[in-house]
């Protein structure tokens, strides 16, 4: 998965870490866990701040020493609140990467962190609780990793991977009949397993792509914005800043030049 989709929060480059006064670190997955687990990651904050989560596609565990929440299956961006002074560990999944670990009907987590109890198995307690007795990031990483492990449920490739990765590799230009004509399924039912697996239809989700792409190249590169807008299949700079607008809030918040 990571040749074709890498996740972007402006939040977790340096200029957002310094912003929000935050410390990162990072980690990989074990090999057999990699195509549908991103990074595990751990901020550190030594003051209460605000955690701004813009949609990237994916869904995360945001565990603290007070519990644990489920995001995902945002288009819009959203606020965490983070209160507390100390840890706050998470697990980033790529897209749909939950579906390898637990029957869950994402439709049901649209825009909104929800606690623990969507997660449908008994034991998930007691990750949280083995996780906050360790008092390094690499250790709660070993626990989790062999955790997660224990519920992976591998699973050959589907027609869903392959719109998945249809939409990704092409950074979400892709329309939706186009790809519900190259997978073989009728543009509903692609919609039915989009809305399932990642809590977004397929249109929301390749649009979600889209703005992910052209705000990484807007970071990373000295591209003018209408140049970045107009490779990102976007019509013209003010199509690209209303779609800013409409999924991440002020054009500001992502180095647009107004």
């Amino acid at each position: 998965m990571s040749d074709i989709f890498q996740p972007f929060q402006s939040t977790l480059t340096p200029q957002g870490l310094d912003k929000y006064g935050l410390n990162l670190v990072r980690a990989l997955a074990s090999y057999p866990l990699r195509h549908a687990v991103y990074r595990y990651l751990q901020i550190s904050i030594s003051q209460a701040t605000p955690y701004p989560v813009m949609p990237d596609g994916t869904q995360a565990l945001y565990f603290s020493s007070a519990g644990v929440l489920v995001g995902g299956a945002f288009d819009k961006t959203h606020q965490m609140q983070l209160l507390a002074p100390g840890d706050y560990f998470g697990v980033w999944f790529y897209p749909a990467g939950l579906r390898h670990f637990f029957s869950l009907d994402l439709a049901d987590a649209h825009n909104q962190f929800i606690d623990s109890a969507f997660i449908p198995c008994a034991q998930f307690q007691t990750l949280h609780s083995a996780l906050y007795e360790q008092d390094t990031f690499l250790k709660r990483v070993e626990i989790c990793d062999a955790w997660l492990l224990s519920q992976f449920a591998p699973a050959s490739l589907t027609k869903f991977d392959h719109a998945l990765s249809l939409i990704m590799q092409g950074n979400g230009k892709a329309r939706v009949q186009q790809v519900s004509d190259q997978v073989g399924w009728s543009s509903r039912h692609l919609n039915r397993q989009f809305l399932q697996h990642t809590g977004l239809s397929t249109k929301s989700f390749s649009q979600v792509i889209r703005l992910q792409a052209a705000c990484k190249a807007l970071a990373l590169n000295s591209y003018k914005p209408l140049e970045i807008a107009l490779d990102s299949g976007y019509f013209d700079q003010a199509h690209f800043i209303h779609s800013v607008r409409k999924h991440l809030g002020q054009p500001d918040l992502m180095l647009i030049e107004s």
